[in-house]
């Protein structure tokens, strides 16, 4: 591999060959898949955890929605400004190593402070994650190869999102066979899913070079400036016509997901008798399977409709999934019948993964090399703070109208898509209509 004497920086590649682009993509999947599971672990070990350090559940709610969103959302920009500016490879290696040196502290946490100064660690450095990935795979591809990549960087989470329990639960049934002597299983089980991060900071350490920042206009003549937070913010102002509607709706289609994917298992349980593992197993099946195939869909949808001659190909797709998706999501939790539920259910996730897979692909396209990263943070700004914090509280409080009615979850499932989905629809219709006539598309590279 080359290395370029005109580099910005003595560690990047000028121009990664294939090998070394799949190579680096793969590292980044891995990470994003780990950046689940060190998350997610809590959420599976709650009884001990709330046993052995004395602390109730909405202490233990707060720790697993909006404590660690709130972090992970306001976090994200100030370090995706830093991803903008200096060596993505190095940021991403020490935020690696922090979340998974959080993710190990956990283990020895004997206090609620304690234990929320962890997640807080973790959500620190996983927030790092995201926007160097989408500012890597920007440089790593060109623009028409880009659909493939970031469809398998999407299909991680959309997998990930279920599939770390699994993992979570094969750590903890390791941690409990080992048997440490006055150590709970899940202390260990901490342990062991915290140290695969170092192993793949390593890689990244010793095996990846930082690629040239190259592909967009402004950096063409390779006279391209640092973009101050000053800058950032112009050309956010200068694009809010876009920006704000796009970054709503993408909240918004989050609260949706999330709502969905936090109350569904619960409904199936008091709508229709099924008991909790088989709840597990339907809502894990049907909704990986679902979203695995929308994140592998959808940009290529995208993809195919930009060559052929179509600009906002991205939007487009997103706003058709969204158009698509609302009336299934809305009569999915409506249906009496199980079937039909988890088939509406599982068309819906197909539309809703949309969000996941071509925000990261429009803030490549839309957005100048130099401020991807900080773009991208702010989308998961508003998918964190909208998603975690309003749509599942949104739908209980709908329910609650219900009182103890089986299907009250079901109504307020249906409600809460109702005002997801239409204003989703309504927001990224502005925003596709301010695309079309903004300089925005001059970014496309």
């Amino acid at each position: 591999m080359r290395t370029s004497s005109k580099s910005v920086d003595k560690q990047t590649d000028a121009a990664p060959s294939t090998f070394r682009a799949w190579y680096i993509l793969t590292l980044l999947c891995l990470l994003f898949a780990l950046s689940f599971i060190d998350r997610n672990m809590l959420a599976l070990v709650v009884a001990p955890v709330s046993d052995d350090l004395g602390i109730n559940d909405r202490q233990i709610g707060l720790l697993l929605g909006a404590g660690f969103a709130v972090v992970y959302a306001i976090g994200g920009l100030p370090l995706a400004h830093l991803i903008d500016q200096y060596q993505r490879r190095m940021i991403l290696i020490v935020g690696t190593c922090f979340w998974s040196l959080c993710t190990i502290l956990t283990a020895f946490v004997t206090t609620f402070a304690a234990l929320a100064l962890c997640r807080a660690g973790v959500a620190i450095g996983e927030a790092v994650l995201t926007p160097a990935a989408v500012s890597l795979i920007a440089d790593l591809y060109v623009k028409e190869k880009r659909a493939l990549p970031i469809s398998f960087y999407g299909a991680i989470g959309a997998v990930m999102g279920v599939g770390s329990f699994i993992v979570g639960a094969a750590a903890l049934q390791m941690a409990t066979a080992i048997d440490v002597d006055g150590f709970a299983a899940w202390r260990l089980a901490f342990i062991l899913i915290g140290i695969p991060g170092f192993g793949i900071a390593l890689l990244l350490l010793l095996t990846v070079r930082e690629p040239e920042r190259t592909g967009s206009k402004e950096i063409a003549s390779r006279k391209s400036k640092k973009a101050n937070t000053g800058e950032f913010f112009n050309f956010l102002v200068s694009q809010r016509r876009f920006f704000i509607p796009y970054y709503l709706a993408t909240g918004l289609w989050a609260m949706c997901s999330l709502g969905m994917v936090l109350w569904l298992p619960t409904f199936l349980v008091r709508g229709f008798a099924v008991d909790q593992a088989q709840a597990g197993y339907l809502f894990g099946a049907v909704g990986a399977t679902a979203a695995l195939t929308g994140t592998l869909f959808w940009p290529q949808f995208a993809n195919r409709k930009e060559k052929a001659g179509r600009k906002d190909g991205i939007v487009w797709a997103y706003f058709l999934s969204t158009i698509i998706g609302t009336p299934l999501i809305i009569l999915a939790p409506l249906s009496s019948s199980l079937p039909m539920l988890l088939v509406l259910y599982a068309l819906g996730i197909t539309m809703l993964s949309t969000g996941g897979s071509l925000t990261p692909m429009a803030m490549q396209a839309y957005g100048p090399q130099r401020m991807r990263g900080r773009l991208m943070a702010l989308s998961l700004m508003f998918t964190s703070l909208v998603g975690y914090m309003v749509g599942p509280s949104l739908t209980e409080y709908i329910a609650s109208f219900w009182g103890t009615d089986p299907f009250a979850l079901g109504y307020g499932l249906a409600i809460m898509s109702a005002i997801g989905g239409t204003l989703s629809i309504i927001l990224l219709h502005f925003a596709r209509r301010a695309l079309l006539t903004s300089d925005l598309l001059e970014h496309i590279d």
